[in-house]
């Protein structure tokens, strides 16, 4: 009875604690929340009931400003917000709607790389034109300021990247003067291809997703047709309507998971890629796929497939699969791994429409961003354990794949 008492007095002062109180920030102030020893993670479980109080405590420290927890590294989104704010009457881009959608970012970012910002023309210089794309002119350009990264607590400053975040690229948007609400909120009704994996994956059968991978090769080949490389190109960069598939921001992976989602994107991750780490498949997938993708993550860059050649693949796969090639190595590689997937889903008791859930670590970054890491060993392959031993590879190089005439999927 003790127990279970005790344990209801701690969960009902967890979820009491909405804030640090002052005398907490005292004791806990001059700690090395990356570095703690372990009399200092005795205290901290002591002082700070709130899991997720603790949590932002662990990963980013304290504000010294409202004394709470940081919610980014070097980012504290209350009293930032408030800096914003006081902005507010500063600036202005001459469009409402443009003005509402800047400070909405700056009010709710929890991280510096959140938050959008008006730069106005005069900030740029050495501006050069690039190209002409088919929604406006590309421009490359120079900003005097750099990226809001922190603010300094003690000098009362913003501080800036001086140095990485200059370079950057300014879009010249066609019948863009008199910008509209509905233009800034224009949207795939789907949205884009990460959402639809975690709304959908498990009902997805291996055809529609090798669909979606045509679309997206070929996508992806036209871009490399036109001479240029996306470096950018993920799964949140793919827009899904109903009729078209766009890829936007010039990786899908077949279990569904953002890469490395479980784990801090930092300069170990960086490292462990270098040393072999590769995303596993948490799912029965195509042997013929797997060994593709194995290929595609291949630490020679020239090992890779082209785009090119996973478009004429996936497209003469998608074939097999619905012009009744059911008795071809293909088709019952598909097939085997969708009815091995159901029998998974019914025997954990878990619905086919439900969502793909998955927890991501808090310092697992989707959103573009410079990485810049020094003296990383030099890239090789990951000795992969075969999982699935019954599944037959397949050469790839017995495919005719340079008969477009043949292919029946209309992209």
């Amino acid at each position: 009875m003790d127990f279970i008492k005790n344990f209801f007095h701690y969960n009902k002062h967890q979820s009491e604690q909405k804030y640090l109180s002052d005398n907490v920030f005292e004791q806990i102030k001059n700690f090395q929340y990356w570095y703690l020893t372990e009399e200092q993670k005795l205290l901290i479980d002591k002082l700070i009931l709130n899991e997720k109080l603790k949590e932002r405590y662990n990963f980013y420290g304290l504000c010294k400003e409202c004394k709470q927890p940081n919610t980014g590294s070097f980012w504290c989104q209350s009293c930032n917000a408030k800096r914003f704010q006081q902005n507010f009457k500063n600036w202005t881009s001459g469009n409402s709607d443009v003005d509402k959608l800047i400070q909405e970012s700056q009010l709710n970012a929890k991280t510096h790389y959140e938050k959008l910002e008006w730069i106005e023309y005069n900030r740029f210089y050495d501006i050069e034109y690039i190209t002409k794309g088919g929604f406006g002119k590309i421009y490359r350009a120079f900003w005097k300021d750099g990226l809001i990264e922190y603010w300094i607590y003690e000098i009362n400053q913003w501080i800036r990247n001086e140095y990485n975040s200059k370079d950057v690229a300014l879009k010249s948007l066609n019948n863009s003067k008199d910008i509209t609400s509905e233009f800034l909120n224009e949207y795939a009704e789907k949205g884009n291809l990460r959402q639809i994996l975690n709304r959908e994956f498990n009902s997805l059968s291996w055809n529609t997703k090798l669909e979606i991978l045509c679309h997206i090769a070929h996508g992806l080949n036209d871009i490399h047709k036109e001479g240029l490389n996306h470096q950018d190109f993920h799964s949140g960069n793919i827009l899904i309507s109903d009729s078209y598939y766009s890829i936007t921001d010039l990786g899908l992976l077949s279990n569904g998971l953002p890469p490395y989602h479980d784990m801090a994107h930092d300069e170990f991750l960086a490292i462990k890629i270098c040393q072999g780490l590769r995303p596993r498949l948490n799912i029965k997938a195509p042997q013929l796929l797997d060994d593709l993708f194995k290929q595609c993550v291949d630490a020679d860059p020239s090992k890779r497939p082209t785009a090119d050649y996973l478009f004429e693949i996936f497209v003469q796969w998608w074939n097999a699969i619905n012009y009744n090639e059911a008795d071809s190595e293909i088709c019952k590689q598909f097939v085997e791994a969708d009815e091995f997937n159901k029998q998974q889903q019914s025997s954990a008791k878990s619905s086919i429409n439900s969502e793909f859930n998955y927890t991501t670590h808090p310092q697992a970054i989707y959103t573009s961003r410079l990485l810049n890491f020094n003296n990383l060993p030099k890239p090789k392959n990951a000795s992969y354990k075969k999982e699935y031993s019954d599944s037959t590879k397949i050469d790839f190089t017995k495919f005719n794949i340079n008969s477009r005439g043949k292919f029946k999927l209309f992209i």
